[in-house]
């Protein structure tokens, strides 16, 4: 369960996120209040409202970051195809980083070459993948893009220690309005999943419900505070419950948070799993009551109190 010793939120104007702990505040008034009960209700109602300031609260630091970030990116860009406006106000930066691509024939002697593999940098926005090649004076050459939602990928398995941690990117309509394939290296297993899943998010849980993918995924509990240090990433507080949608050999967890339903990547030395049944069972049973505020029933009974406390009057 989660740590019931502080019950206050943490600001502060560095430019990170709020603190996490209003949830562990509201659980423990949901032990001392019957299921079902006026009293639940109003807490739940208070920490609707809380979570909606925190939220504008971040959003408006995330707003202004975002801003100045992607002014950099696009002063950094020399377009070797149709120029593409990067400045959006609807735009932010999930990912970037260097990739290695594979080039030449695919045949044995290939394989054996140190030419087999060149270096290109992505640009993954929200809504734009943007695919350069580093060049000299810290700038970016363009060659490539796609609407984010028409990428799709394709994991590698055995094939060897050369084409370890690869994979394809399929562009389904590019820069030039034609389907483009990549082959791509990362660095590691977990860089090769990062990649993966932020390009083209798991559409198997797409439309499944939260309560069903919260039934069916193991749990972490955070015991090391961590700082999220690329956009994928989340950022952990003590006694964050998270569930663990995805884990690499190489020690990454892609989780989402229980609470708020934020996911990320996150070193799994941060957490330690929750191996007690009843524990994670209790956990569920908190998240489900607080999350019982977004289902419209509930709604209406509020309003049903409310009409019958006005007819009391």
């Amino acid at each position: 369960l989660r740590d019931d010793n502080q019950c206050g939120r943490k600001g502060n104007g560095t430019g990170k996120r709020w603190g996490n702990t209003t949830p562990s505040c509201l659980q423990n008034i949901l032990k001392r209040v019957e299921e079902g009960s006026e009293r639940e209700g109003t807490a739940l109602d208070a920490h609707k409202e809380l979570e909606m300031v925190v939220k504008a609260c971040n959003e408006g630091v995330r707003k202004m970051s975002r801003t100045e970030q992607m002014i950099s990116i696009q002063k950094k860009m020399e377009f070797k195809i149709k120029s593409v406006p990067i400045i959006s106000h609807s735009r932010w930066l999930l990912k970037q980083g260097e990739l290695q691509q594979m080039s030449g024939p695919k045949t044995s002697r290939t394989l054996r070459t140190k030419k087999l593999f060149r270096e290109i940098y992505l640009f993954l926005f929200n809504d734009l993948l943007v695919i350069c090649r580093q060049i000299p004076g810290d700038k970016y050459q363009v060659f490539d893009s796609a609407p984010r939602g028409l990428l799709r990928v394709e994991e590698l398995e055995d094939q060897g220690q050369t084409l370890a941690n690869v994979f394809i990117l399929r562009l389904l309509e590019n820069a030039d309005d034609r389907e483009a394939t990549y082959m791509l290296k990362a660095s590691s297993q977990s860089e090769m999943k990062r990649w993966m899943t932020s390009l083209a998010p798991n559409r198997r849980t797409k439309f499944v419900s939260f309560t069903s993918r919260l039934l069916d995924c193991p749990q972490v509990q955070c015991v090391h505070p961590y700082v999220a240090q690329q956009p994928d990433e989340l950022t952990l507080e003590l006694a964050d419950i998270l569930n663990i949608l995805e884990k690499t050999e190489d020690g990454w967890i892609f989780g989402e948070r229980l609470h708020d339903q934020e996911r990320g990547w996150f070193p799994s030395s941060m957490t330690e799993e929750i191996l007690n049944p009843k524990i994670r069972s209790q956990n569920l049973k908190e998240c489900f009551r607080v999350h019982k505020m977004e289902d419209p029933q509930r709604s209406q009974n509020k309003d049903r109190r409310k009409l019958g406390s006005r007819n009391r009057q």
